[in-house]
């Protein structure tokens, strides 16, 4: 569950792993299964995760999203960040999804 009490935690531990990554981070899977509540602060907190993600260049994929985290990236107006082809059922979807991305030639 996010909530005011531990949004601005997580937000702080995804910073830190997309500064410490030895390798630039191409996708970002969220396993959404457990976000069964969103408050205000969580909704905000989600606001600027989208964001930072897409400020990264870091494609956000959700897995295993419900309906209620759906209606608050609407309600939020994120859905241009998070489109329905960037979410999955499950987490071994998502993964399959990265494996199958186009690939730039290093």
């Amino acid at each position: 569950m996010l909530f005011y009490a531990n949004a601005n935690r997580f937000m702080d531990e995804v910073r830190e792993l997309v500064q410490q990554a030895p390798d630039p981070i191409e996708w970002f899977i969220l396993d959404a299964s457990s976000i069964v509540d969103l408050d205000y602060s969580a909704g905000v907190m989600l606001n600027t995760f989208i964001k930072f993600m897409k400020d990264n260049g870091i494609k956000l994929v959700i897995a295993r999203r419900d309906a209620m985290l759906s209606a608050a990236i609407l309600k939020q107006r994120l859905d241009e960040y998070v489109p329905d082809e960037d979410v999955w059922a499950s987490l071994p979807e998502a993964y399959a999804a990265f494996q199958a991305r186009p690939r730039t030639p290093v």
